[in-house]
């Protein structure tokens, strides 16, 4: 009896270490250039977000991603450049339903000169079936690719805020995309946190100006 109640006690603790420990959605100890399920985007040239593997400077594991980045001044509203992972058809979708939060490492080696100019998006993207469109729930954060530092756990609530479209993103949750703008699309408008085809790591400009930053990215997590 004194065997099982210990192996209980055991299993119990690496139950609750796991769950502290979040799931890995990407660990980044790999080149994720030559993963065909990730690929970058932007508007061209000079816009790019070019990824290296980092052995050296890592917060986990054995290596992070580097993210050299350039945003180009195509529109007063601004642009992006962004890495994208999409599960290929025919694959089992990611299934989040269990999970109420995200985290992600970061660390910002060269910051944007304009910073107030630069924000943060993590998309994440669902497609109930293969006949439908992709539809995106976005969440931002305005300062964390502001300034130098250190190593920072950028967490973030895995959590739909109600809207109706009209709602931009936020740093408190995830808003389905904007209707107000344009080139959006969607399939039922509502959550499939079963059917999730992948998501977006972004750096966003919101002025015509061209910057550059370059960022660490380690051990993007899923909790709950």
């Amino acid at each position: 009896m004194k065997r099982l109640i210990q192996l209980v006690l055991l299993l119990m603790i690496g139950f609750s270490l796991s769950m502290a420990q979040g799931q890995i959605i990407e660990s980044f100890d790999s080149d994720i250039t030559l993963d065909t399920t990730y690929h970058i985007s932007s508007e061209g040239s000079p816009s790019r977000m070019d990824f290296t593997l980092n052995t050296t400077d890592f917060r986990e594991g054995t290596g992070s991603g580097n993210a050299d980045i350039v945003i180009g001044p195509f529109h007063a509203w601004g642009s992006y450049a962004q890495l994208i992972k999409r599960v290929p058809d025919g694959q089992p979708l990611l299934d989040w339903t269990i999970n109420d939060s995200l985290a992600i490492w970061i660390k910002v080696v060269t910051a944007p000169s304009l910073p107030a100019n630069i924000v943060f998006r993590i998309h994440v993207a669902d497609r109930p079936t293969e006949t439908d469109p992709i539809e995106e729930y976005i969440y931002e954060h305005a300062t964390v690719l502001d300034a130098v530092g250190d190593w920072f756990e950028l967490k973030l609530p895995l959590k739909i805020l109600s809207t109706d479209g009209g709602l931009t993103p936020v740093d408190s949750g995830f808003v389905i995309f904007p209707n107000s703008w344009g080139g959006g699309n969607f399939n039922n408008r509502h959550f499939d946190s079963d059917k999730i085809i992948g998501y977006n790591i972004s750096a966003i400009s919101t002025s015509q100006a061209q910057d550059s930053l370059k960022v660490i990215f380690d051990g993007f997590r899923r909790f709950g």
